[in-house]
Order: C-alpha cells, then sequence, then structure tokens
C-alpha cells in the first residue's frame, strides 16, 4: 500500500546535523575482519573524475562556499552534502536541480523552526533531559575516537609506496593459529630456534579455515585478495620470514612466506589514496583496539564464551549478494531472532561493581537500528567487539571529559543540535499535531477517494533446494513433478544432517532474486531449476501458494487512512506555521548554484 509521507520526518532527520561546521567524527566502532578488496582502476588508464555524469575541471563550488544564510545561521556546501547524504534515502529529494532545490528549502525550514523553537524558552521534560544525556555520551564517545584514534593515524608517503608494490605480487604461505596470544609466541619462538618445525605446530593446533594442505598451507595469495589482518604483517616479511603473532578474527596467528611471484600490477598512482584510506583503518582499529582492551582490563571485564556463541548462532548475515541471470542482487536480511526470555535473561558479559549485559539488551540495541544499518554479528568475534564497544562507551565518555573533550566545539554542536531537534519537536507537538482532529466522515470520503491504495501486495509461498550439480538438481525437479513434497524432501535431508533449504514467504514489494520466476513464470505446483550460481550451486524453485492480494473494507483500512488524513493535515498546518514564520527571519538562499555540488562521485 503507498501513503503519503509527512516532510516533517526529513526536516527532523536534517535538524540533527545542520549547523554543523567541519567534518563530523565516525562513531566509534569496533573493529572487525575486513572484507577483501581488490585493488580498483585499471592499469595504464588515468581515471576521468565525474560528478553526476560532468567531467570535474575544477568547476564545482568548494566546501566552504555557502549557499543559505537564515538569520545569522550558514549552510555551506559541505554541510549540504553531509546533510543530504545523512537523510533516509526514500525520503530525500532527486539528486536533479529541483530536487537539490527542494533540500534547499527544507534546510531553510529547518533553520526557520529550530531558531524559533530555540526563541520560545521551552523546557525539556524528563525523557528529552535522558535523550539528552545520552546524546551527549555517544557525542564524547565518539569524539574521542576522533581525536584519541584518528586523529593520531598517519601512514607516511614510503609505506604507502611499498604497499602499492606489494600488490604486483603474490605469495605462497603457511600459518598456524592459536587459541591465545601466550600459545602463539610460544610456537613462535620454537620455530625461530629451531625448536619447532611447522609440521609439529601444525599438527598440534589442527588446520584452520582457509588451509589448502598440511603443515597450515594457505597456497598462493595476493595482498588485494585478503583481509588487513592479515595483508600488512604477512607481505612485511620476505621469503622464508615469519611474522610476529597478529590477531584476527580466527585468534592469534603466526605465518611463513615460502615463495613469491611477480603478477600484473595496478598503477600505483592510481591506487595511493585506496591504499592510504585502507592502512589508516587499520592503523585505527588496533589503535582502538589497544584503547578498549585498557578500560577492559580497568573494570575487569569478561564475556561468557557460551552465551557469545549461542548469540552468534541465531544470526544470518545482514545482507547477502546472489548471482544471477540479469546479474548480482543484494538481499537485505531484515528477520531478528525470536528468542525466549530466558535466552534474553543470559548474560553477554559482567564487569566490577555489579556490571551486566544481557543478550536483551544486545537485542533492544540490534532493533533499534535501521537494517541497512546493521552490522554483521553472525559470529562470536562480530558480537564480542560489538559487546564490548557498547559496554564501554559510558567509560569513554569519562575519559573524554577527564580531559576536556565536553568543550570540543563537534561535542558542543552535536549536543546543541539535539537539544534543538528535541525543541522543535515539542513545539510541532503543541503548535501543529495537537490542534489536528479527522472525523469519520472525512475518513470514509478519503478512502472512497483513494480507494485503489489500500490493497494488500501479491505474496507467494515457496520452496528453495538447493544442489551441488545439475544432474541433482535435475533429478530433484523430476521428484516435484512426480508428486514429492518440498517439505519431505528437506525433512529427509535434514534427518542426513544436511540443510539444503527451506520453505518461504515472500510479499511482492520485496523483490529477491526469484521475483521474476515466483510472481511471473510459475504456477501453483510448478517448479523449475536456477543456476548455476558463481559456486556452481543449483537451487530447485517450486511456488506453493500465489496470493494476488485483495481489496481492504473500510473497516481494515481505517487505521491506515487517519494516518494519511493525519498527515496531510498536519502538512497543511505545517506549511501555514512555516509561511508566518519565514517573515521573521531575513532569508539568503543561492538555488542557482544548486548543480555546482559536488554530491556523487565516479570512476570511469
Amino acid at each position: 500500500m503507498r501513503f503519503r509521507l509527512l516532510p516533517l520526518g526529513l526536516l527532523l532527520a536534517v535538524c540533527a546535523f545542520a549547523g554543523t561546521t567541519g567534518p563530523t567524527p565516525a562513531p566509534w566502532k569496533p573493529k572487525h575482519p575486513a572484507a577483501p578488496v581488490a585493488p580498483a582502476g585499471i592499469p595504464g588508464k588515468v581515471p576521468t573524475m565525474t560528478i553526476n555524469g560532468v567531467p570535474d575541471t575544477g568547476q564545482f563550488l568548494p566546501d566552504t562556499s555557502w549557499l543559505v544564510r537564515v538569520a545569522g545561521r550558514v549552510t555551506t556546501v559541505g554541510d549540504f552534502v553531509r546533510q543530504y547524504n545523512a537523510a533516509y534515502p526514500p525520503d530525500r529529494p532527486g539528486q536533479d536541480s529541483l530536487g537539490r532545490v527542494a533540500f534547499l528549502q527544507i534546510i531553510i525550514n529547518h533553520d526557520v523552526l529550530g531558531l524559533t523553537a530555540r526563541g520560545l524558552n521551552l523546557t525539556l521534560d524528563f525523557t528529552d533531559r535522558a535523550t539528552m544525556r545520552e546524546t551527549e555520551e555517544r557525542a564524547l564517545s565518539d569524539v574521542y575516537f576522533q581525536r584519541m584514534v584518528l586523529d593520531s593515524v598517519h601512514v607516511a608517503d614510503a609505506e604507502v609506496d611499498q604497499v602499492a608494490q606489494q600488490l604486483g605480487i603474490e605469495a605462497r604461505f603457511r600459518h598456524a593459529v592459536f587459541a591465545d596470544r601466550a600459545g602463539a609466541e610460544r610456537a613462535r619462538q620454537g620455530l625461530l630456534s629451531g625448536k619447532l618445525k611447522w609440521h609439529d605446530v601444525a599438527v598440534r593446533q589442527g588446520p584452520a579455515s582457509g588451509d589448502l594442505g598440511p603443515d597450515g598451507d594457505l597456497g598462493w595469495v595476493q595482498r588485494a585478495k585478503i583481509d588487513m589482518d592479515h595483508a600488512v604483517p604477512m607481505f612485511r616479511i620476505g621469503v622464508g620470514g615469519t611474522t610476529e603473532v597478529f590477531r584476527t578474527s580466527a585468534g592469534y596467528e603466526v605465518a611463513q612466506m615460502l615463495e613469491q611471484r611477480k603478477i600484473p600490477a595496478p598503477s600505483v598512482r592510481l591506487l595511493r589514496n585506496s591504499v592510504r584510506r585502507n592502512m589508516r583503518d587499520y592503523y585505527a582499529g588496533i589503535r582502538s583496539d589497544r584503547i578498549q582492551d585498557q578500560i577492559g582490563r580497568r573494570i575487569g571485564i569478561a564475556y561468557d564464551t557460551a552465551s557469545v556463541n549461542f548469540l552468534a548462532s541465531h544470526f544470518k548475515p545482514p545482507m547477502q549478494v546472489s548471482e544471477g541471470a540479469t546479474g548480482s542482487t543484494v538481499e537485505i536480511n531484515q528477520e531478528v531472532p525470536e528468542l525466549s526470555p530466558d535466552d534474553t535473561s543470559r548474560v553477554l558479559a559482567t564487569w566490577q561493581g555489579g556490571g551486566r549485559f544481557s543478550i536483551g539488551q544486545f537485542m533492544h540495541w540490534f532493533m533499534s537500528m535501521s537494517p541497512l544499518m546493521r552490522p554483521n554479528v553472525s559470529f562470536p568475534d562480530a558480537v564480542t567487539a560489538q559487546v564490548k564497544s557498547l559496554v564501554m562507551e559510558p567509560y569513554r565518555a569519562v575519559d573524554a571529559r577527564q580531559i576536556g573533550l565536553d568543550r570540543d566545539p563537534l561535542v558542543v554542536s552535536r549536543v546543541e543540535n539535539k537539544r534543538e531537534q528535541l525543541l522543535v519537536e515539542r513545539m510541532y507537538q503543541d503548535s501543529v499535531a495537537s490542534k489536528v482532529s479527522v472525523s469519520r466522515e472525512e475518513r470514509l470520503a478519503y478512502y472512497n477517494e483513494h480507494k485503489r491504495d489500500f490493497v494488500t501486495y501479491a505474496a507467494v509461498d515457496f520452496a528453495a533446494i538447493y544442489r551441488h550439480n545439475k544432474a541433482g538438481a535435475d533429478s530433484l525437479l523430476q521428484a516435484i513433478k512426480a508428486g514429492a513434497k518440498a517439505a519431505d524432501i528437506l525433512a529427509a535431508d535434514s534427518l542426513r544432517g544436511e540443510q539444503t533449504g527451506a520453505m518461504h514467504h515472500q510479499v511482492a514489494s520485496e523483490k529477491g532474486s526469484f521475483y521474476k520466476i515466483l510472481f511471473e513464470e510459475l504456477r501453483p505446483g510448478q517448479a523449475t531449476v536456477v543456476g548455476p550460481d558463481r559456486s556452481g550451486v543449483f537451487v530447485v524453485i517450486q511456488l506453493l501458494a500465489f496470493d494476488p492480494g485483495h481489496q481492504l473494507s473500510f473497516e481494515e483500512s481505517q487505521g491506515y487512512v487517519d494516518e494519511s488524513l493525519q498527515n496531510l493535515n498536519s502538512e497543511k498546518l505545517l506549511n501555514a506555521l512555516l509561511d508566518r514564520l519565514r517573515k521573521r527571519y531575513t532569508i539568503a538562499w543561492r538555488p542557482e548554484q544548486v548543480m555546482l555540488i559536488r554530491l556523487l562521485e565516479m570512476h570511469d
């Protein structure tokens, strides 16, 4: 169903960012294993930087150029870009000239509301004050990360050149993974002294993920195709060299380079910025881990491994990329595990003074985020990293206050912006929302006028069963056509210890990898084979049931109708309020400059 959206939500979202100057600090992020990144750029080709398809020849406005002035409040090009990128994508206007001008108007309206709300001397209630405390604590923690981590990380040009040159080689390694640093250090010293052989260490530790052969052999490895936790220590050594002990998501590792060979290398000049950025992130991760560990020792934090493993096992990755006939499809996983009260009461971490962090608290934090922003917590180290960051946030804030960061302009700006947002919400509630009412007659008239909008989406129930070769998939397809039930096939696979698929319910609005097959090609009971994907896997899809959607009655639609009318009436009152308030302020803006804003960057 489609409903009209009140622009106030976007106004209030902009409120959280307007008025800021300079870069916004990145929130404190626990260190995660980086995904493999392939080198960008084509050797020998000089990229043309384009902004919305227009070659950048220096004509775009600098970030410091002003776009809007409302009384004494100024919005620069840099502010515009940050606010636009921070706005919820489905609600923000388009990137064409009309959309950019519309966003400028939203910024003007926000400034008018913010300046007015500040002048009314409104008081914040208990809930608002609690929100302000949380905002200040979060701002202190984030700026602490900015000042203590990011600002202290510098990557020298010589190191950038060295890393870029390493992209022109691949090497063969062997490694061993240990549960603790002490054991890894003892093994490394034994290997260096000759008292231990790699075979002895490998047998003792057992095979690790990624091992291709005996003695922990990893095979041939390219630097650009492994995460930074492995790439930095492993490619610093030469042939025959042994790394220092380094920490990864798998544990503590030691590696040795067996041999190396040259491969075609991308242009160093093209990669300098990305290499510097990746190295900076790597060193920032190490430094942030060191600070977190110091705080952890100070408060005596301890993690319940069983509870951490239990929680991680109930999550799936937040997104999945699948390959289809038309290319790659990214599916966002919006599912959240359903846990019993006994499960949510399990403790993930404890610390001095009776501190406890439970699975229930973790789930509350996780569900408070948009699905697009949720981290991958499908493996134990990721859960531990997030718990560590959440538990230690107030302690980072305390440390930040002790060194005077509560007076840092970035902290002051974020706290004041949040206060203004709350004041605007309070003013809106008093001046607009409290004056809106909708009668039954209005709801009925609106329903009859927009009846076609109040219908359910089409939906399907289907089975997806995977096989590792075409023969297996074809055999399964024939069995289904002969009358075998998908549920029985999945149950039989499960009894053999194999999870080969699942039954699914999908609504047409969700799209997905099999949308065209399910909603346009198959009929209930029919099945087909899809694949193979990049891994050589085939999937047998059977459509079990199809619901074309139906018209909702007035009684079923009343809640939606009332919401739509509330939004429409609120929008009218809000616009009338803005018309009156704008007359109080001197407003200057430069809509003719909007297409000179560097809003989107691409490499050809």
